[in-house]
């Protein structure tokens, strides 16, 4: 629903500017549809503050980090049209 996208969004906003510690933003604000919050202001504060600012022992436990990792890095970096780009992500 789309008011309900823009209600999460400026919730998660305002989680992310309350705070400049990653874990304290996403465990204090556990409000109404708190995964789908919790997921944007995670998105928000790792942009901020990149992925130093995330707890080491939720580093670890991530499942897929090295592909998350490889796919944030490209997103940085920005689309290139290379072989190397086509073979990594094919059709997309």
């Amino acid at each position: 629903m789309p008011g309900q996208t823009s209600e999460r969004r400026e919730t998660a906003e305002r989680l992310a500017r309350r705070t400049s510690a990653f874990r304290g933003c996403l465990l204090g604000g556990a409000v109404g549809d708190s995964d789908s919050t919790g997921a944007i202001a995670g998105n928000i504060l790792g942009t901020l503050l990149g992925v130093e600012a995330i707890p080491p022992r939720w580093l670890e436990a991530l499942e897929l980090r090295e592909e998350i990792t490889a796919v944030a890095d490209d997103l940085q970096a920005g689309y290139r049209d290379t072989d190397e780009w086509h073979r990594r992500y094919p059709g997309w």
